[in-house]
């Protein structure tokens, strides 16, 4: 299911058409604007990540941080505060284009004031996100960031994998994967792929791509291998995971115990109703076993109503080149067979969708 699906569906359930995230705001005024978000009827979704159920994200300041990028990657309303105010004020939801940050800001902040209203207007008529048919991998040190770069892909509309290094396939990587985002600490886990030609970007490019205009040229952004001996370069900012977006869970709510029950949502980065993503695998076997490409994803937490599932499976004999792309399956049906004496049986994996698409 998509995040228009997901988000269609929570509005449906909430009966509501807004849900707001709040990004570079003080925890008072957080506080203030959630009070007045939820006293004009609409959800303020309290997280400390972006989730793409939101439809109105409300920016105290813009940088690039994940929220920002995401939302300008979805086309979603990057606002001022004063939407909030405002609406309160008159009691009733104003025009969200004079609140659009363009409309505040100059120099560079207007310029990314500038970019939010450029990709919400592409998503609205072209109805494409701007990593459509993008099929990549994430190689960078740590589990947070590499989760952020996979959540502003997979919003944008790419399919993440993860891949298992090294790479005994390179051949299959190379048809797959658009790109391979390799961090600089990474590059010497990646020096195999880069011998091999596959296209191997710093993960700048992801954040440049969402921001620049015209959209850079990717060859700007190759990893070079001796990148790790060379004398560090000044880059810009690549995503700013600054501690202002991750202190929810700490602080105190206008949801909390004490206070009256309000139409919240708290959501929390494991085990969320929101969370959504993909997981795609490629598993490299050895001569005569299948190779298993399986799919997973899940929109709902256990035991509530509305939970789905699809099917879907794919066998790829690695001893034949040719057989690169794989024929994916019916939703359902299996394309697994007995194998020679061992008698291996391929078998189903369910297509629960949930985060970075899986490829070992």
């Amino acid at each position: 299911m998509t995040s228009s699906n997901l988000q269609t569906r929570l509005q449906k359930s909430l009966g509501c058409s807004r849900q707001f995230l709040l990004s570079g705001l003080e925890e008072g005024e957080k506080r203030e604007l959630s009070e007045k978000i939820v006293g004009l009827g609409a959800v303020y979704v309290q997280s400390e990540t972006y989730k793409p159920a939101c439809t109105h994200l409300i920016c105290g300041r813009l940088s690039r941080s994940e929220k920002f990028l995401c939302a300008c990657a979805q086309g979603r309303w990057v606002l001022h505060p004063n939407y909030i105010n405002d609406s309160a004020k008159e009691g009733k939801w104003l025009p969200e284009e004079n609140y659009e940050w363009v409309n505040f800001s100059d120099g560079e902040t207007r310029e990314m004031g500038e970019t939010a209203r450029r990709w919400r207007f592409h998503v609205e008529a072209f109805l494409t996100l701007p990593f459509s048919g993008w099929k990549v991998a994430v190689i960078v040190r740590g589990s947070r960031k590499s989760s952020i770069y996979t959540r502003l892909l997979s919003c944008g509309g790419a399919e993440v994998y993860k891949l298992t290094l090294p790479v005994g396939n390179k051949s299959r990587v190379a048809n797959l994967l658009t790109y391979v985002f390799v961090g600089e600490r990474n590059v010497s886990e990646a020096q195999h792929l880069i011998e091999f030609g596959i296209m191997c970007l710093r993960p700048e490019f992801i954040g440049d791509y969402i921001l620049k205009d015209p959209p850079p040229d990717p060859l700007d952004y190759l990893v070079r291998q001796d990148m790790t001996s060379s004398p560090k370069v000044n880059r810009p900012l690549d995503i700013d995971d600054s501690i202002i977006d991750i202190q929810f869970s700490q602080s105190t709510s206008v949801g909390s115990a004490s206070s009256s029950p309000r139409k919240f949502i708290t959501i929390t980065p494991r085990g969320s109703p929101l969370e959504s993503s993909q997981t795609n695998s490629l598993t490299d076997t050895p001569r005569g076993s299948p190779l298993v490409n399986s799919q997973t994803m899940s929109l709902t937490p256990r035991g509530s109503p509305g939970l789905r599932s699809q099917t879907k499976s794919l066998t790829v004999s690695p001893a034949k080149k040719e057989d690169a792309t794989c024929p994916v399956s019916e939703p359902g049906s299996t394309l697994g067979k007995s194998k020679g004496k061992l008698g291996l049986k391929l078998e189903e994996f369910k297509l629960n969708r949930a985060n970075p698409q899986k490829l070992e």
